[in-house]
């Protein structure tokens, strides 16, 4: 066939082809397939090489990391699998497995901004399994603090730090990262607690309201004046 007769062809044919349902394409090209010769075969091989193309590969990281951020974590793993580069990029964020965290409950703005992708990535696994329990009505272990000698009355968390206040006329200030009590104070008794940066305040059924520097331990105030027990305790950075 010659030239133009080929061009001549090839549009009627394109036309025709464009004009057909999905499923008439579909035939259309398997009965092509069917009369292709080694020559043909071997170039459709290579197109469909090309087709799949890794995409994550070509990417850009950062876009990379936007797109496998909305991964729930068994897809997360899952990529992980695909090949090295895709484990590499996986793991290599610390957003991505942060926002999985997130997914999972964890809220975001106690969330340490020092810590890299190995860091989050654990604590994912760590809460997607306590998840699980919780759906099978499971029990589990978390943090087992000791110290107190009294009930613990009263207890706050925020930015890695928790207070807990008890019968025994104590605040313990917790490091939760490794369970270390950083101080004990000698208060009163804490119907409730709450901490903004480095002050504490305290609530006590003896109708006083306590304000304590949690560097030092010291009272820094008390008040007086409530008729009956403080139960409730406000604090604004």
């Amino acid at each position: 066939m010659e030239s133009e007769e080929f061009d001549h062809w090839k549009t009627t044919m394109l036309q025709s082809f464009s004009g057909l349902s999905d499923r008439q394409k579909c035939t259309a090209l398997e009965l092509l397939i069917d009369i292709c010769g080694p020559a043909q075969l071997t170039y459709l091989s290579e197109l469909q090489t090309l087709m799949q193309r890794d995409f994550l590969k070509l990417l850009p990281l950062e876009i990379s990391y936007h797109v496998i951020k909305w991964l729930d974590i068994d897809s997360l793993k899952t990529c992980c699998l695909v090949s090295k580069k895709w484990n590499d990029v996986v793991n290599g964020c610390a957003k991505v497995w942060l926002a999985a965290c997130h997914n999972l409950g964890f809220n975001k703005k106690y969330a340490a901004t020092d810590k890299n992708a190995h860091y989050w990535k654990t604590m994912c696994r760590s809460l997607a399994e306590k998840m699980k329990a919780l759906t099978n009505r499971c029990s589990f272990k978390w943090n087992l603090l000791e110290g107190h000698t009294g009930i613990i009355t009263a207890i706050y968390y925020a930015n890695g730090i928790l207070v807990s206040g008890s019968y025994d006329l104590t605040v313990r200030i917790w490091n939760v990262n490794n369970n270390e009590c950083k101080k004990v104070i000698q208060t009163h008794s804490c119907a409730d607690i709450k901490f903004v940066g480095n002050q504490l305040v305290t609530a006590s059924y003896n109708c006083t309201v306590g304000l304590w520097d949690m560097e030092t331990g010291t009272n820094v105030r008390m008040y007086v004046g409530h008729t009956s027990a403080g139960n409730k305790s406000v604090m604004h950075a």
